[in-house]
């Protein structure tokens, strides 16, 4: 999932920097320059679209799986609190 992820923010920080790259370092004005805005965006947005539909599957379940591990680890947790309360209580009288 770390990959997945990582693998993610970087496609979006790229494209990202790519758009602006283009937009603020290309010659153009006016209305060349905002087809070519669009045009960029429209690419972002499916290269998006494109990554979605790829990881999208795999990211869900990473999510569902990591939902599961962190309610074990919460009932495991108030346990370990409940223990330790116990013991305290026994100790402190």
């Amino acid at each position: 999932m770390a990959k997945t992820k990582t693998f993610l923010k970087g496609a979006l920080f790229g494209g990202l920097l790519g758009l602006a790259a283009g937009i603020f370092g290309a010659p153009e004005k006016g209305k060349q320059m905002q087809n070519k805005a669009r045009q960029a965006i429209k690419r972002a947005v499916k290269e998006g679209e494109r990554l979605q539909k790829k990881y999208g599957p795999e990211v869900k379940k990473n999510i569902k799986t990591a939902k599961k591990t962190a309610k074990i680890a919460a009932r495991q947790g108030k346990k370990i609190v409940k223990k330790a309360q116990k013991t305290i209580k026994k100790y402190s009288r």
